[in-house]
């Protein structure tokens, strides 16, 4: 039984720790496509920073609740 727990926890977090390489990715091309526009203030690229971490990088159960 200890091991059955213990292989349910490493699927879990192997599955987060997937969860959180494909969203840093997808920030990270984000990222790029927005500097590739042109200049930008150091405000307007913390700002896009703050949104892409709200849209990618909240945890699973604030995304489930607000879908319901």
């Amino acid at each position: 039984m200890a091991s059955e727990l213990s292989n349910e926890f490493e699927a879990r977090y192997d599955d987060r720790v997937r969860k959180i390489r494909e969203a840093a990715a997808a920030a990270i091309k984000e990222l790029s496509l927005f500097r590739s526009a042109g200049p930008v203030t150091q405000e307007a690229l913390d700002a896009e920073v703050a949104r892409i971490a709200r849209e990618k990088l909240q945890p699973e159960w604030m995304t489930a609740s607000r879908d319901s």
